[in-house]
């Protein structure tokens, strides 16, 4: 198997801001994958962050007719995925849809498999202790050649990550049920909710808003620093984001040139 690094560059935000068929169906496909970002456990060091999947992910591939899941084999930089109960049926030249995480009920296949159009997370309100693989999704397609798919999957989301320490929390306020208040707001969408995405157009279509809450719902008695991943859309060039802790605005400027793009962490 090939080893594969899964890399995403991270860029301080204020630096930002100033196939042949053959007629037998194969049975014993090999698959595999990588991403730049999964939900797994983040080792960062100078400027980038290493990921790998964590043994039990899983991953939905649908071809015309079929879907199924598979899971991770092993954690680590390079991984194979095996079916969770039947195999997919594939043979060299298919082509095959995957998406990661399965937002929606894997037993209501035939809207996925008649429109190529799986659910989205609703990104507009997100929820500290949800985690990040809450408001993740990952797509991509892929051709079975020799017996193997090899798949390299696309975010759709751009994330912000934020660090902010306890004492400005507490000084700042909370609301009246003791959570502390994000909002991220920009000129352009920035969130989404009941939307699907066009795996085969990679569009998505659904219901777009300007603003993102993002809500730490949990003491923080103990710890000087919280860290959040907000999940957003990718923004163009020029668009003008502001953060808000509460009603009170901390920063605001625009986007550089490229905007924030999908699959790239920023921080605030």
């Amino acid at each position: 198997m090939k080893s594969v690094r899964l890399i995403i560059f991270i860029t301080p935000f204020f630096l930002l801001w100033s196939c042949v068929n053959e007629d037998v169906v194969k049975n014993n496909i090999r698959i595999k994958a990588s991403a730049h970002l999964s939900r797994t456990t983040y080792n960062s060091s100078n400027g980038m962050t290493d990921v790998s999947w964590e043994k039990g992910d899983v991953i939905t591939l649908c071809t015309l007719e079929q879907i199924q899941e598979y899971y991770a084999i092993n954690s680590g930089v390079e991984t194979e995925f095996q079916a969770v109960n039947k195999k997919i049926q594939l043979h060299d030249g298919d082509s095959v849809f995957a998406y990661y995480p399965n937002h929606s009920n894997i037993n209501n296949t035939n809207s996925t498999l008649s429109t190529r159009k799986v659910l989205l997370p609703s990104i507009m309100n997100q929820w500290y202790t949800s985690g990040l693989s809450v408001y993740d999704f990952m797509h991509t397609s892929g051709c079975v050649k020799n017996e193997e798919l090899n798949l390299q999957f696309e975010h759709v989301f751009a994330f912000m990550k934020v660090k902010i320490s306890v004492d400005v929390l507490q000084k700042l306020g909370a609301n009246e049920n003791g959570h502390y208040l994000f909002t991220l707001r920009s000129t352009n969408m920035i969130a989404c909710s009941n939307a699907m995405f066009s795996l085969d157009k990679k569009k998505i279509e659904g219901d777009f808003f300007d603003h993102v809450i993002y809500i730490i719902d949990e003491k923080l008695d103990t710890e000087k620093l919280v860290t959040c991943y907000i999940a957003m859309l990718p923004q163009p060039d020029e668009a003008y984001v502001q953060f808000f802790v509460g009603s009170t605005l901390l920063y605001e400027n625009r986007t550089p040139h490229g905007g924030f793009k999908a699959g790239h962490v920023y921080i605030l």
